[in-house]
């Protein structure tokens, strides 16, 4: 046994001090605050004594873990407990049509919902992320490592620092208050496979753990691929999922909402549905639903970019008309690369007036539900966001009394068939009127299940959303 071994300690523990050719390891001296050690994929230099035990409890995490997503937010945990820091995740590749890269967050620790949902899911060259978790990496830039990881303890600073910087920023960790982030690589048996990526607003908090995380990326990386792809797709769907259309929609003051989705279960399958909610000054709220044409990792990879997008504009929302103006000018030349286009539709609803503006962008209009009678409100049909730059778009105005229901849905719903008969905006309609007074989450859902219910299972399957919104009594 080599010398500085603990035999007491667990096999998973004793990996970590075992060449990766099934050598022994040069012996370790005893005495000192560091060890020398020759660990090959593990640790190049010599480290302290305490980052050997941090590897050996992530080894046993990793051993220990049933499942990949058991594991990978083992290794978000550990990866945060470790530094300190404010916010972990982990990315893993997903391939696309054309051998095009996706990151999706397959696992997550401390992180605020809105950041999770802006960074659910980036390209390979959309951002640090995307190159480091693919192992494009310029080593000869300051903020890379030779490992590839990227590190830097003053983002604000960056784009000053280091002009040029490809890719340049998305800024979302800046806007989210982060100065320092560190980007490191795992490694599979081929190469990189993905990433972890630490956040912190403390300027300067992660240099001085480069070692310690490069080596975690070299031994999490294997041990994460030593479970099923299928747990792997599953976490990025369920990361997607959450960040698109979420389970639980915003508390809204003066506002009471529900929501409820259905997605396919597996990634190659799912569409581009999502929605968001738009806090807005003057008691305005606006909610905003779309849908991306395509299926797959790529389309979901869109969507999630589209959904980004229009929150950037969210100040904007008070208008829906200007707003879906801006939105194509700002995602036409995102949807020409992907010779494909987006659905939209928003409702800026006035609190005070008890009015709706509605805009649409090539999506189905929003249903006004009173006990009395439904309306499909009569908006202007624009363009699909997406179909030619320049577009100006219109918008509609509706009166809305205390208990009116507004409900937007993607076309999924409407759409759903058998023996050749739709859903429709009718079966809807139906559905909503025998239900009476109902929270508004067992609407949706009640919605959501008839019209599942009223397809055929031979026929593919499509993404469905529903949101529905009522003004409370006085």
């Amino acid at each position: 046994m080599p010398v500085g071994v603990n035999p007491t300690r667990s096999t998973a523990s004793f990996v970590i001090l075992r060449r990766m050719d099934g050598q022994d390891e040069a012996p370790l001296p005893g005495d000192g605050p560091r060890v020398a050690c020759i660990l090959p994929q593990v640790f190049t230099t010599m480290v302290p004594m305490r980052d050997l035990e941090l590897m050996t409890e992530l080894v046993d995490l990793l051993s220990d873990a049933p499942d990949f997503v058991t594991a990978a937010t083992a290794l978000a945990q550990w990866a945060r407990d470790s530094t300190g820091c404010e916010s972990t995740f982990v990315r893993m590749q997903q391939t696309g049509v054309g051998s095009r890269t996706w990151l999706p967050i397959v696992a997550a620790s401390g992180s605020r919902h809105a950041y999770l949902r802006d960074e659910a899911i980036v390209d390979d060259l959309e951002c640090a992320c995307g190159r480091v978790a693919t192992g494009d990496v310029d080593i000869a830039q300051p903020y890379h490592t030779e490992e590839g990881s990227f590190f830097w303890g003053r983002l604000g600073s960056i784009a000053r620092e280091c002009p040029g910087t490809s890719p340049a920023p998305r800024g979302r960790c800046i806007t989210e208050g982060f100065e320092s982030i560190a980007i490191v690589p795992l490694l599979g048996p081929k190469g990189t496979i993905g990433c972890i990526h630490l956040a912190d607003s403390r300027p300067d908090l992660f240099e001085p753990m480069q070692e310690l995380l490069e080596a975690a990326g070299r031994v999490s990386g294997k041990m994460l691929l030593g479970h099923r792809v299928q747990d792997a797709e599953r976490a990025a769907l369920e990361s997607i999922s959450e960040a698109l259309m979420p389970i639980d929609p915003p508390v809204v003051s003066g506002l009471e909402l529900g929501v409820c989705s259905a997605q396919a279960e597996e990634l190659v399958s799912v569409g581009g549905d999502f929605y968001d909610v738009f806090t807005l000054p003057d008691d305005k709220i606006a909610l905003v639903a779309g849908d991306y044409s395509g299926k797959g990792i790529d389309a979901v990879g869109t969507a999630a970019r589209i959904r980004h997008g229009l929150a950037t504009l969210a100040s904007s929302a008070h208008d829906p008309a200007f707003f879906l103006t801006q939105a194509n000018d700002l995602l036409t030349p995102l949807l020409a690369q992907e010779e494909r286009f987006a659905s939209a539709v928003c409702c800026t609803i006035d609190l005070r007036a008890g009015a709706v503006r509605v805009g649409l962008a090539g999506h189905p209009a929003p249903l006004r539900l009173r006990p009395s009678e439904a309306l499909e409100l009569d908006a202007p049909h624009n363009l699909p966001l997406g179909a030619a730059q320049g577009t100006r778009y219109e918008d509609a105005s509706f009166t809305f009394g205390e208990s009116d229901l507004l409900l937007l849905y993607t076309d999924g719903v409407t759409e759903c068939r058998t023996d050749g008969t739709l859903f429709g905006v009718e079966g809807v309609i139906r559905v909503v009127s025998e239900l009476g007074t109902s929270s508004l989450s067992d609407v949706a859902c009640s919605v959501i299940a008839a019209c599942a219910a009223h397809h055929d299972p031979l026929l593919p399957e499509d993404d469905r959303l529903v949101l529905v919104a009522r003004l409370p009594l006085s």
